[in-house]
């Protein structure tokens, strides 16, 4: 599911096996993989992306395509679990993610728009309220440009009745684009720089050689000086030592029918127990998510790595919208999606490195689109030269903070 815009089509072969023998060897094309790519293109490194399904056919596409630069759980309560020193570092980084994306992206290099409005989170009544007022003065301490919007403020970004416990709204630095048209537009990007792409090839195992690496694959092996394991979700089955500290989450979305222009930027609000986040499309539809239930990623499990839809949970998206705007009325839904996300204990990403060629990332939650921009590039750098740039140092596997994921 992706939002309206052109898609720049890949040109080079996507199907065919993958050659013999690489420089690197990316498994996974959502999009870490698909950044990792680009960064490493445009560094001339020789890459090739190995994908068992379609692009940007994971968590990737089934997002709403937020982009907000902060920490991936509120800033209030990373500072408290990880310190503030360390949620200061984690911020910074995401930050610098946002701006990385936009130049990109502005610059031509990357043919995916991106709206740069910013991102509003509403406070329905008084306890959301004090919680984003909390929200504001922590990131404001720390450098971070906020913006508290009244109802009457409100009107500007949404052009329809706001409802009466609506209190308030907290305008952050952000904005939204299409996940999928992103992740293709890097892979463009990439393979025009020489980068090969496949898809409908699964990898069976990733080991360290004597010399290099030996990627398995259903088309045949694969040998490269070095590989990146990006399959989120997917990561405890190429990776043990991530089985152990990933829980999967369903990211369930869905896509309404065109209704009349709304809202012109991304959104969230907490209705209750219900998180929901949305961004209306130049076409008129609205991509409307929350999450789904968490199980373990373990062999054999089942629930999110399944990819169905949870009717509960689309349910309750039909209803937040009608409940937060009601003059909205109710809507149709035109297409519903549910792809697993994965999640660490402490909310943050891991980038480890498994053996001496062979990395792995994982964890990038729903808002990890930053975090994903500002780590590959920092990836592409650690892989090649075997130096690890300081800024991966928060997103270690043996990091304090970081403990077996429960579900």
């Amino acid at each position: 599911m992706s939002g309206p815009g052109h898609r720049p089509p890949l040109t080079a072969p996507t199907t065919d096996a993958p050659p013999a023998s690489t420089e690197i060897t990316v498994v996974g094309g959502g999009l870490f993989g698909a950044a990792c790519a680009y960064w490493l293109a445009s560094s001339g490194r020789r890459v090739s992306v190995v994908e068992a399904g379609s692009l940007a056919g994971g968590a990737t596409g089934s997002g709403a395509g937020l982009v907000v630069p902060a920490t991936p759980e509120p800033y209030e309560r990373a500072a408290e679990r990880l310190g503030p020193r360390t949620a200061r570092q984690v911020l910074r980084i995401a930050e610098k993610g946002f701006t990385l994306l936009r130049k990109a992206t502005e610059h031509g290099e990357v043919d995916c728009p991106v709206n740069t409005d910013g991102h509003i989170q509403l406070a329905v009544g008084e306890e959301r309220t004090a919680a984003l007022a909390t929200r504001a003065r922590a990131l404001r301490s720390d450098g971070v440009a906020t913006e508290w919007l009244s109802p009457r403020d409100l009107r500007g970004a949404i052009n329809t009745q706001i409802a009466p416990d609506v209190r308030c709204g907290l305008l952050l630095p952000g904005g939204s684009l299409d996940p999928t048209l992103l992740v293709l537009a890097l892979l463009k990007a990439a393979m025009d720089l020489g980068a090969t792409v496949h898809t409908g090839t699964a990898v069976i195992d990733v080991k360290q050689a004597t010399k290099g690496v030996r990627v398995m694959t259903t088309r045949g092996l694969v040998r490269s000086d070095a590989a990146i394991v990006a399959v989120n979700a997917w990561s405890g089955r190429l990776v043990p030592d991530l089985d152990r500290v990933i829980t999967a989450s369903q990211a369930q979305v869905l896509a309404t029918e065109v209704l009349p222009a709304v809202f012109t930027t991304g959104m969230s609000a907490t209705v209750g127990a219900n998180g929901t986040y949305w961004q209306q499309t130049r076409d008129g539809r609205v991509i409307l998510g929350g999450y789904g239930p968490s199980v373990s990623t373990r062999a054999g499990s089942s629930g999110p790595l399944d990819r169905k839809p949870e009717d509960a949970v689309h349910a309750a998206l039909t209803r937040a919208l009608p409940r937060l705007f009601p003059a909205i009325g109710q809507f149709r839904a035109t297409q519903r999606r549910a792809a697993p996300i994965a999640r660490t204990a402490d909310r943050l990403p891991v980038v480890h490195r498994v053996d001496e060629s062979v990395w792995a990332a994982s964890g990038f939650d729903l808002n990890g689109l930053p975090l994903a921009m500002a780590l590959s590039r920092a990836l592409a750098i650690a892989v090649p030269s075997g130096w690890a740039p300081a800024e991966l140092g928060p997103f270690a596997l043996c990091r304090p903070s970081l403990r077996p994921a429960t579900v």
